[in-house]
């Protein structure tokens, strides 16, 4: 009887003549199963049916910053109940999604650009993805795209030039499975408190301003400055105040409630 079931709605979501990815019905169609069958079953009517239609319509979404159509993205997490976000994450990379994205950041840093108009950008993806912000592949694209507005904005040695994102497969294994131990550099105090802000899911990022000589910068909503090991925050009305991080992080997270 269940594999009967199988066959119809392989056949139903197989062919784009009975649904695309803006349709609602597959998810509505399929949730309902996801504990009726083993798991490795509906996984592969997945693999074999809604996740080459997903990937191939993401795969043809432009990323344009002056006329966004963001909705072949929010088709995929529409998703986000059935398809597990490891398997979601995959999806974008196989769509060759980042790859994109970020060429397009990438450009824009390296032409005339406003910072605010990037920020603006930056921030309206990121609540896009919020509803997989534990990924850890997301936050690591999120936290190099911040990364490079602050090359931009530091102009040093230009821009830190854009990640090529190659789709996750199976690891092979090492033919030298022991490695001698890395000593990991120790973090400056603005590291320190970069790490924070993205390990905490805030922006962090220049400000293009700078007070008695430090450069200023955006922590979530507020503008802070570093002096030394302390972080100074901004309070109106051109006044400064001490804040330690962790009570700048409570600030923070409870403005994002």
């Amino acid at each position: 009887m269940t594999s009967s079931i199988r066959r119809s709605l392989s056949t139903v979501l197989r062919g784009e003549q009975y649904w695309k990815p803006s349709d609602t019905f597959a998810v509505k169609l399929l949730k309902p199963w996801m504990n009726v069958w083993e798991p490795s079953i509906f996984e592969q009517l997945l693999e074999k049916t809604v996740i080459p239609t997903l990937t191939k319509y993401l795969f043809q979404m432009e990323i344009n910053p002056a006329n966004q159509d963001i909705m072949p993205v929010r088709w995929v997490l529409n998703w986000i109940d059935v398809i597990s976000d490891d398997r979601l994450v995959q999806i974008f990379n196989e769509a060759m999604f980042f790859n994109k994205w970020f060429e397009i950041l990438y450009q824009w840093l390296t032409n005339t650009y406003i910072p605010q108009e990037v920020a603006t950008w930056y921030t309206s993806w990121k609540s896009e993805f919020q509803r997989l912000a534990d990924s850890p592949v997301i936050k690591q694209h999120l936290q190099y795209a911040l990364r490079m507005m602050q090359s931009a904005q530091e102009g040093k040695s230009g821009v830190i030039p854009p990640p090529r994102i190659i789709p996750k497969k199976a690891p092979k294994k090492s033919s030298n499975p022991v490695q001698a131990p890395v000593r990991k550099r120790e973090l400056s105090f603005k590291e320190l408190v970069e790490k924070t802000a993205i390990d905490e899911n805030l922006l962090f990022m220049p400000a293009a301003k700078s007070y008695n000589g430090k450069a200023i910068y955006k922590f979530g909503l507020s503008l802070i400055y570093l002096d030394k090991l302390v972080v100074f925050r901004n309070v109106g009305g051109g006044s400064w105040s001490p804040v330690s991080l962790e009570d700048l992080i409570k600030l923070e997270s409870g403005r994002k409630k």
